[in-house]
């Protein structure tokens, strides 16, 4: 990952999302249903991720 953000910046951001938001959100937090039914589909990119978050006080 670190490599690809060295070579162009919004990959780096888009695998970040990918692998550590979406699909560390999944592994860290998902159940074993979760990880069973997304684990694969994160890993080869039949299922690409987003990562949404709001902030207390702050719309």
């Amino acid at each position: 990952m670190e490599a690809a953000g060295g070579a162009d910046i919004s990959l780096g951001v888009k695998l970040g999302v990918q692998y550590s938001l979406w699909g560390g959100s999944i592994i860290n937090l998902g159940t074993k249903k979760h990880r069973d039914r997304f684990f694969d589909g994160i890993d080869n990119l039949d299922y690409p991720g987003c990562f949404a978050m709001t902030e207390l006080h702050h719309g």
